[in-house]
């Protein structure tokens, strides 16, 4: 896509050149992918975008394509897996971290003493994909590889433990331990115990013996509850406590090596109110000087109404960074469809904005998993993530604001980590009072001339029976509305089930955006003669003027 460099840094060019390709999948033209690099050092860079893995998905799916009209081998397994790095490296990552422990899933490195290595949990999703077996036979250990081809291409590589997985509901350790159980979540460990607490520092021991990493990343969103609900934030202290001897034990790994600090970074809620209600006490993890950096993620989705500045503003002056994570999926019940490259560019506009040091991409690989992406998007739609790196690249172009439902239809609504999320508007029968949503945006009309459009869907409205809309302080009922309805409502394939519904679009006014919390509010017009009436999947549409080309303002591909 054609556009002007002069305008932007020397590592921007690098990337443009690199990426010259829109994200094509909406007109079916996947991007080339570019040749492998020559297996030269890279200087490290600061860290603006980060991926994490579990323990198979960064290669598994891809092993499995590779291997399917020929028996691996561990030659080509390894260059299979070199190949996968080095295309990370190209789509701009500069910090890999990969799953090397899920307690108590025992999903651990081979070999390891501190831990039993859980057959059946290996062989859940893609944990043994084509090519381990080989691999690990011709004693070739995975992890090394995969760091030193990391190292070598200029990027950090950290282990990643899931500090209480609960894909697996038993397991021998688990089975073992009943006392150390949590009886509200199977499979769940309770961290009062000294007991679990302990295993995990004693993996942690073993893994900085055996590997030369850049330090940790402790995955508490996976599953969220390591306490009983009603001692949760008593028993806040002892994970402080326990992150500090986790932070010993990095300190103490690279004395022992003659390197500078190891890092310590952690995944958890996207809202200091939850990560306090689950014993997370984020503020005194900042202040004992334990931490590197924090991942402020939802469970499973990406969410666009993340306070990214609360983490900013307690890490102010320390050193901490701030990564908030990008998921693919949209919202439980939208099981074929993921962000589009415009949705990436407005979440991480949203994030860096407000104050992030950069991104995390986290369970990036369904986006190439067959049932949620398409297996030949590998690597391109990861290539496509170095133009999300900075404001420079993102601000030309399109973006997507998504406000879709995340947990709707998961029980309640609520989420694994205890709180309800319902980005929708319920209007009742007869209730003529308006009803309002804030929706974040990181736009305003400063920066230049925007194209912007209000859009969503209205379920539950009759054919005659029309909506007043307000925009902070504009009313779109006298703007030039287009209404469309779809008798047959949204299958699968568009996203969620949806009944019979009516689509609205709004141009809204630049000059009335706010950076920040926009105020959307909706009323029912007198006499309404239909039931609830529902607004959800609310977008918002943003195009910079100076360069809108109508081959980008495509809408989401769904």
């Amino acid at each position: 896509m054609p556009m002007s460099l002069s305008h932007l840094s020397s590592a921007a060019v690098v990337v443009l050149l690199l990426l010259s390709s829109e994200w094509n999948r909406c007109q079916g033209q996947p991007s080339e992918t570019p040749p492998a690099a020559s297996p030269t050092v890279v200087p490290r860079r600061s860290c603006r975008l980060i991926v994490n893995w579990d323990q198979s998905n960064m290669c598994g799916l891809q092993l499995t394509a590779a291997h399917r009209k020929s028996p691996p081998t561990a030659a080509t397994v390894q260059a299979a897996m070199e190949q996968i790095v080095d295309d990370q490296a190209s789509a701009g990552i500069d910090r890999i971290v990969h799953c090397v422990f899920a307690l108590p899933r025992g999903c651990v490195p081979p070999g390891f003493r501190s831990f039993p290595r859980d057959q059946i949990a290996e062989n859940l999703f893609e944990n043994t994909p084509v090519g381990f077996t080989p691999l690990e036979q011709a004693g070739i250990d995975r992890i090394q590889l995969a760091l030193d081809r990391a190292h070598l291409r200029g990027m950090e590589f950290l282990g990643g433990l899931r500090m209480n997985d609960r894909h697996q509901k038993s397991n021998e350790w688990h089975d073992s331990h009943p006392e150390w159980q949590l009886p509200e979540f199977a499979g769940g460990m309770d961290y009062r115990h000294d007991g679990v607490r302990d295993t995990v520092l004693a993996f942690i021991n073993e893994f900085l013996e055996r590997y030369d990493v850049d330090g940790l990343e402790l995955d508490w969103q996976r599953w969220c509850h390591v306490f009983r609900p009603a001692e949760a934030e008593a028993n806040a202290p002892l994970l402080t406590g326990f992150l500090r001897q986790v932070r010993q034990r990095l300190d103490a790994a690279a004395h022992r090596r003659g390197r500078p600090r190891l890092l310590l970074g952690v995944r958890v809620p996207q809202s200091l109110a939850e990560c306090r209600g689950l014993g997370y006490d984020i503020p005194a993890w900042i202040a004992t000087g334990t931490l590197d950096f924090i991942c402020p993620s939802d469970f499973f989705y990406t969410d666009f109404q993340t306070r990214v500045e609360d983490f900013v503003a307690l890490t102010r002056g320390t050193g901490v960074r701030v990564y908030p994570a990008l998921h693919p999926m949209i919202g439980w019940g939208n099981d074929h469809q993921n962000l589009t490259l415009a949705n990436y560019r407005a979440a991480a506009k949203s994030a860096l904005e407000f104050g992030a040091d950069g991104l995390q991409l986290y369970n990036f690989h369904y986006h190439w998993r067959a049932d949620k992406g398409r297996e030949e998007d590998w690597p391109s739609v990861l290539l496509q993530m170095a133009q999300v790196r900075d404001l420079a690249l993102i601000n030309p172009h399109e973006r997507i604001y998504l406000f879709h439902p995340m947990w709707n239809g998961h029980g309640d609504g609520i989420g694994p980590s205890g709180v309800k999320r319902d980005i929708r508007l319920i209007l009742p029968h007869d209730d003529l009072r308006p009803h309002s949503i804030n929706l974040r945006l990181a736009e305003d009309a400063s920066a230049g001339p925007l194209e912007v459009v209000l859009k969503f869907k209205a379920t539950g409205l009759a054919a005659r029976e029309s909506l007043a809309v307000r925009f902070n302080a504009d009313d779109l009922t006298v703007t030039s509305t287009v209404r469309q309805h779809f008798p047959k409502g949204q299958g699968a394939r568009q996203g969620r089930l949806l009944p019979a519904y009516d689509l609205f679009a709004f141009p809204l006014d630049a000059a009335g955006l706010r950076r920040g919390d926009n105020r959307l509010t909706v009323t029912r017009t007198s006499n309404p003669s239909s039931g609830e009436v529902v607004v959800q999947e609310i977008e918002v549409h943003v195009t910079p003027v100076q360069h809108a080309d109508p081959g980008q303002s495509q809408p989401p591909c769904r």
